[in-house]
């Protein structure tokens, strides 16, 4: 069921982004480029509906819960996996749901962010 997991998840992905088992059942996507955090909900999206079409041999259907965030230049990679483990968890608890969040914003700042990398 993975591996047909995964299958659909590169169908719903663009050749530029990387699909990984990141442990257990879960998959990590990451997808450059990706700037505002309705196209990270699109893509997610897509990502979610591409997993649904798709039955299993025995007839059965497979959903998933998909969380994510954006990786700034303000916050670390380990920061930014927390934040889309946190997006992942509230999706699980809606089951086969798309939860996205805003980067950590620290108390008392805008929440305006430049994307890593980005110059």
């Amino acid at each position: 069921m993975l591996r047909l997991v995964v299958g659909r998840v590169r169908i719903a992905t663009r050749s530029a982004d990387v699909v990984a088992r990141w442990g257990g059942d879960e998959v990590c996507v990451i997808t450059p480029g990706t700037g505002t955090l309705a196209e990270l909900e699109s893509v997610c999206e897509q990502i979610r509906l591409a997993v649904a079409d798709a039955p299993l041999a025995c007839g059965e259907w497979v959903t998933v819960s998909v969380g994510a965030t954006l990786l700034t230049d303000r916050m670390s990679p380990q920061a930014t996996f927390a934040r889309a483990d946190e997006a992942l968890y509230a999706a699980k608890r809606a089951r086969n749901a798309v939860c996205v969040l805003s980067p950590d914003v620290p108390a008392g700042e805008v929440a305006s962010w430049q994307l890593a990398g980005a110059s």
